[in-house]
């Protein structure tokens, strides 16, 4: 009597044969599938430093086409960037001086020093119609300085944009446009510790000479009004 063996492995293996075919295609697909997942992220990092490059070499051909662009402008105006250098130094410190100050002293000593430093003549239009002498009024049986009065208080804005206009021999004509805080030293600080601020947009024409001097200076009144805290 034979006994026969209590496994059958050519028919276990037919059997079992597709089972066995799912497993190996599973397993060789999900080898596969991460085999391109690893390529695919390899690909896109590679498409991103390449953008990245791109975007890089294509903002650096806009400002040199900005720059040269700039350039021919300039020349078609006769106008030297170095001496847009300097005399950008000269306008901001025309700026700061005439539209700095907090009281009457102060405001009368801004006038002076335009007509000192600046070559500024007293019967300059911007000196005797925008920025004329300091009034004075009684308060309580004392003459002070209206400003001193009301609390007026002027500084220079952030906002200070300078564009030539046109050069006339050794003169360099600008139009320029500033941003002016005005507030009151008399108004009390709100809750947050800021003081109430209105922001004047002046409009100028300033003419420098090639020495530094300001031989002409011309404003228009303030077209914009901007209520603001700081």
């Amino acid at each position: 009597m034979s006994v026969r063996p209590t496994t059958d492995r050519p028919g276990f293996l037919r059997r079992n044969l597709w089972v066995l075919i799912t497993a190996t295609v599973l397993v060789a697909a999900c080898v596969g599938a991460g085999l391109q997942q690893m390529e695919r992220s390899r690909g896109l990092d590679a498409q991103s430093r390449e953008i990245a490059g791109l975007e890089r070499r294509l903002a650096t051909a806009r400002a040199a086409e900005d720059e040269a662009a700039e350039i021919n402008t300039y020349e078609a105006l006769g106008v030297t960037k170095s001496r847009l250098v300097t005399d950008r130094a000269v306008i901001d410190d025309v700026l700061a001086t005439a539209f700095t100050w907090h009281d009457g002293q102060s405001y009368e000593a801004a006038r002076a020093n335009l007509v000192d430093s600046f070559g500024l003549d007293e019967k300059d239009p911007f000196l005797t119609e925008f920025m004329p002498p300091a009034t004075r009024t009684v308060v309580d049986g004392t003459s002070q300085y209206y400003i001193d009065a009301v609390g007026l208080v002027f500084s220079l804005g952030k906002n200070v944009n300078v564009d030539p206009m046109r050069v006339t021999g050794r003169d360099y004509e600008y139009a320029v446009v500033a941003d002016i805080d005005v507030s009151s030293s008399h108004v009390r600080p709100g809750s947050d510790g800021t003081t109430p601020t209105e922001t004047r947009r002046m409009l100028l024409r300033i003419t420098v000479d090639d020495e530094g001097e300001v031989t002409a200076l011309t404003s228009a009144p303030p077209s914009e009004r901007t209520q603001s805290s700081r």
